[in-house]
């Protein structure tokens, strides 16, 4: 038997000796920290799909603009031996998904499409508005938008320019404007 004080001899890890495993606060603390790890994941990856949505969007429409531009320098007529304009239309469909299309010809109206665009349901045009369409024509030899269709302002001064505005769906905030010069310049601002 035991008196008192004669606790002290006894190694305390033999004193609060346990069973192995774990108690309920320690699995409740884990559980609690794995939460806002995923949480903070969750939305991060979110953000990260937006994004992803948004620059691939902005890389196809550059890409057909530089393919439409290079077309018309190169003086690429597919169907005759005549120069050739190219040019894209983009259309801003209201309720549905809008698209992009690289063409060859005067206008779209005469033109053959060559290819055809259409942006995912993340992503969406606020330029041109919805319903409506824009073309950018370009020229052959020189590559210079032709006057027509370079009416928008890109704040730049004096050069005239076709503004296209890539938006997410998700975060308005979040978007892209790539402005297509009459010289025939595209850039992204």
């Amino acid at each position: 038997m035991l008196r008192f004080g004669q606790y002290a001899n006894i190694p305390a890890a033999s004193r609060f000796r346990r069973e192995g495993g774990v108690s309920f606060l320690e699995l409740l603390i884990v559980i609690g920290i794995l939460a806002v790890i995923s949480v903070v994941a969750g939305v991060s990856w979110v953000g990260y799909q937006r994004e992803q949505a948004l620059s691939a969007a902005t890389r196809d429409v550059l890409s057909l603009l530089g393919e439409a531009r290079g077309n018309a320098i190169a003086r690429k007529d597919l169907n005759t031996d005549d120069n050739a304009n190219w040019g894209v239309r983009v259309v801003n469909v209201n309720g549905a998904s809008s698209f992009v299309e690289l063409f060859e010809g005067a206008d779209y109206g005469s033109g053959t499409v060559m290819r055809h665009f259409t942006f995912s349901d993340r992503v969406d045009l606020a330029e041109p508005i919805g319903g409506a369409t824009k073309d950018m024509i370009f020229e052959p030899r020189t590559g210079k938008l032709t006057v027509a269709t370079a009416q928008d302002d890109c704040d730049t001064g004096t050069d005239n320019c076709a503004l296209i505005q890539i938006i997410s769906l998700s975060d308005p905030g979040l978007f892209y404007d790539i402005a297509v010069f009459q010289h025939g310049g595209i850039r992204l601002q």
